[in-house]
């Protein structure tokens, strides 16, 4: 996938997560903890809860932050 392709599903999710949000009137944090819930448990029935450990590190870590923030 392409940078702009990332930027654009970005987007989309971030868009569908505001409604999300807005739809069922629950806080952001709340909608956090659901969907967090529901991605450890597809990577754990798809096995790659490995994997989604290193992604979940990666998105956790100094190194990442400053990238972002650049």
């Amino acid at each position: 996938m392409n940078d702009d392709k990332l930027i654009g599903v970005a987007a989309t999710v971030d868009d569908f997560l505001m409604n999300m949000v807005l739809k069922n009137k629950i806080d952001p944090l709340s909608l956090a903890s659901i969907i967090l819930a529901r991605l450890v448990l597809m990577a754990q029935e798809t096995e790659c809860d490995d994997e989604f450990k290193k992604v979940l590190s990666l998105a956790q870590s100094k190194e990442r932050k400053e990238r972002v923030l650049q």
